[in-house]
Protein backbone atom coordinates (compact mmCIF):
# COMPACT_ATOMS: atom_id res chain seq x y z
CA UNK A 1 0.00 0.00 0.00
CA UNK A 2 1.30 3.58 -0.94
CA UNK A 3 1.35 5.96 1.73
CA UNK A 4 -0.58 9.38 0.09
CA UNK A 5 0.86 11.51 2.43
CA UNK A 6 4.62 10.46 1.70
CA UNK A 7 6.43 13.04 -0.99
CA UNK A 8 7.12 11.34 -4.19
CA UNK A 9 10.39 11.86 -5.47
CA UNK A 10 10.75 14.93 -8.31
CA UNK A 11 11.90 13.60 -11.42
CA UNK A 12 15.41 13.74 -12.60
CA UNK A 13 16.04 13.61 -16.72
CA UNK A 14 19.87 15.33 -16.00
CA UNK A 15 21.87 13.38 -13.73
CA UNK A 16 24.35 16.58 -13.48
CA UNK A 17 21.52 17.54 -11.29
CA UNK A 18 22.27 17.46 -7.42
CA UNK A 19 20.31 14.76 -5.50
CA UNK A 20 17.24 15.85 -3.59
CA UNK A 21 18.48 17.54 -0.08
CA UNK A 22 18.58 14.30 2.29
CA UNK A 23 17.11 13.53 5.23
CA UNK A 24 20.29 14.28 7.82
CA UNK A 25 22.16 10.71 8.79
CA UNK A 26 24.79 10.64 11.82
CA UNK A 27 27.78 9.29 12.09
CA UNK A 28 28.77 6.65 9.80
CA UNK A 29 25.91 6.32 7.45
CA UNK A 30 26.18 9.75 6.65
CA UNK A 31 28.86 8.58 4.41
CA UNK A 32 26.72 6.45 2.49
CA UNK A 33 23.88 8.92 2.63
CA UNK A 34 22.64 9.91 -1.52
CA UNK A 35 24.99 6.65 -3.43
CA UNK A 36 24.42 3.90 -5.28
CA UNK A 37 26.49 1.28 -3.94
CA UNK A 38 27.32 -1.51 -6.52
CA UNK A 39 28.29 -5.01 -5.53
CA UNK A 40 30.67 -6.67 -7.21
CA UNK A 41 32.93 -9.73 -6.91
CA UNK A 42 36.79 -8.52 -6.47
CA UNK A 43 37.66 -10.27 -9.85
CA UNK A 44 35.19 -7.66 -11.72
CA UNK A 45 36.05 -4.45 -10.32
CA UNK A 46 38.02 -3.70 -13.15
CA UNK A 47 34.93 -3.84 -15.70
CA UNK A 48 33.22 -1.42 -13.51
CA UNK A 49 36.15 1.24 -12.04
CA UNK A 50 35.61 3.74 -15.41
CA UNK A 51 31.92 4.02 -14.68
CA UNK A 52 32.20 5.19 -10.78
CA UNK A 53 31.03 8.54 -10.10
CA UNK A 54 33.06 9.28 -6.83
CA UNK A 55 30.54 11.67 -5.86
CA UNK A 56 27.42 9.46 -6.24
CA UNK A 57 28.48 5.75 -5.87
CA UNK A 58 30.78 3.27 -3.82
CA UNK A 59 31.42 -0.50 -3.94
CA UNK A 60 30.59 -3.17 -1.88
CA UNK A 61 32.99 -6.31 -2.74
CA UNK A 62 31.97 -9.65 -2.15
CA UNK A 63 33.47 -13.23 -1.95
CA UNK A 64 36.72 -14.46 -1.91
CA UNK A 65 39.33 -12.61 -1.82
CA UNK A 66 37.24 -9.41 -0.74
CA UNK A 67 39.59 -7.95 1.87
CA UNK A 68 42.92 -8.23 -0.55
CA UNK A 69 41.39 -6.41 -3.12
CA UNK A 70 39.79 -3.59 -1.10
CA UNK A 71 43.01 -2.80 0.89
CA UNK A 72 44.70 -3.06 -2.91
CA UNK A 73 42.06 -0.40 -3.58
CA UNK A 74 42.84 1.87 -0.99
CA UNK A 75 46.77 1.57 -0.89
CA UNK A 76 47.51 1.13 -4.48
CA UNK A 77 44.80 2.74 -6.64
CA UNK A 78 44.06 5.81 -4.39
CA UNK A 79 40.06 4.42 -4.73
CA UNK A 80 38.77 6.94 -2.17
CA UNK A 81 34.88 6.48 -2.26
CA UNK A 82 32.89 3.99 0.34
CA UNK A 83 34.06 0.81 -0.34
CA UNK A 84 32.01 -2.32 2.06
CA UNK A 85 33.57 -5.82 2.40
CA UNK A 86 31.12 -9.45 2.44
CA UNK A 87 33.94 -11.83 2.30
CA UNK A 88 30.67 -14.37 2.20
CA UNK A 89 32.07 -16.82 5.31
CA UNK A 90 28.39 -17.72 5.25
CA UNK A 91 28.42 -19.26 1.80
CA UNK A 92 31.51 -21.85 3.60
CA UNK A 93 29.96 -21.94 7.39
CA UNK A 94 27.09 -22.03 9.56
CA UNK A 95 25.81 -18.66 10.98
CA UNK A 96 26.56 -18.30 14.69
CA UNK A 97 26.28 -15.75 17.01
Amino acid sequence: MIDPSAPLPRPRSDLTEPPDAPQALSGALSVLQGRMLLQVSPARVGYLRGQLDAGRSGLVLCGKNALRKAKRLREEEQFSGPLLVDPAVYEVRAASE
